[in-house]
């Protein structure tokens, strides 16, 4: 800022930062520019009119700071963009515990009764403090539930990822919340086949957040540039179950 005495000044926002300048393809944008201001008019309207629009603003942050670094930070800042976008109906919907703070405040007393009872335990103080710890997680609604009744809901706003590698389903091979259970524990990807397959679930996820996003702020995926459509041109998106089977061995 320049003062009236011409001398300059710095002001710094402790909660705001400037994206560095970066040039930007047609395949950089998630709206075609033919429907952006009709999209943008849409969009600004209803993420302002949304309650939980700071769940979406987490989202929307994420997934634009995903490309800044390695293919397995990409993944796991796009996860962290789907778990808020699910929190968003998690919560809503009653879908973060089994059951309410004060019955599980009984049923974890009467759990570690027990443990402290069993023959396998009662003897053993570290062995029961392992068990302990992971008591809590007991009443937390596992992650593919609460997305599938989220997907399940957003069905009505036409969300439909049917056609994207699955989210939590493992019947067929490795999901991406397998892949991301994985970065997490630390176990990298070494293989070629396994890192392109990395790559390839990566855009999958995205895709997926891209939509749920969407459907969240009214938009139809149709018209998007994350529509089946326009996916079909791209090896990621066609060549996912081979990736898919180089990632359950």
């Amino acid at each position: 800022m320049l003062n009236s005495d011409t001398t300059a000044e710095t002001f710094y926002r402790s909660n705001i930062i400037v994206p560095e300048k970066r040039e930007l393809t047609w395949n950089d944008t998630l709206i075609d520019v033919s429907e952006f201001e009709a999209f943008l008019s849409h969009v600004f309207t209803a993420f302002h009119a949304n309650p939980e629009r700071e769940k979406l603003r987490v989202a929307i942050n994420l997934g634009l700071s995903a490309d800044d670094r390695s293919l397995e930070y990409r993944f796991l800042r796009l996860f962290t963009a789907l778990e808020s976008l699910v929190s968003y109906h998690r919560e809503a919907s009653g879908l973060a515990t089994v059951l309410d703070e004060s019955s599980g405040t009984q049923f974890d007393s009467d759990i570690r009764q027990f443990i402290r009872q069993h023959p396998l335990f009662k003897d053993f103080s570290e062995r029961r403090g392992l068990i302990y710890s992971k008591l809590r997680d007991l009443n937390r609604i596992a992650f593919g539930t609460a997305f599938k009744e989220t997907a399940s809901e957003l069905e009505k706003s036409g969300f439909d990822i049917g056609d994207l590698w699955p989210v939590s389903d493992r019947s067929e091979g490795t999901s991406l919340t397998d892949i991301r259970d994985r970065l997490v524990h630390g176990i990298s990807f070494t293989q070629p086949e396994e890192f392109h397959g990395l790559f390839v679930a990566g855009n999958h996820l995205q895709w997926c957040v891209e939509r749920m996003l969407l459907a969240y702020l009214g938009w139809p995926a149709g018209r998007s540039l994350a529509s089946r459509g326009s996916l079909m041109r791209w090896v990621p998106y066609a060549d996912w179950k081979t990736a898919r089977a180089s990632m359950s061995h």
